[in-house]
């Protein structure tokens, strides 16, 4: 179980460094750090709608009008 946690954390850190090398780490604080590994805790949902570009869609269909409805 040990090994398989190791493994696991080994895999993240490898992809994590494809995207911020070891170097530059020390450059972010821990809640910038916290920010990039999980995101924002919450999501703006009207944020989102309103910078939403539906390519080939439009907000009044039915299928996003479901969307927003499933998200929000």
């Amino acid at each position: 179980m040990r090994d398989d946690f190791a493994a696991q954390i080994n895999k993240f850190l490898e992809g994590f460094h494809e995207i911020v090398p070891q170097e530059c780490i020390s450059y972010f604080e821990a809640k910038e750090l916290e920010l990039l590994i999980s995101g924002v805790p919450e999501v703006d949902v009207d944020d989102l709608k309103s910078n939403t570009d539906y390519s080939g869609y439009n907000p009044t269909d039915q299928i996003i009008v479901w969307f927003w409805e499933v998200v929000s």
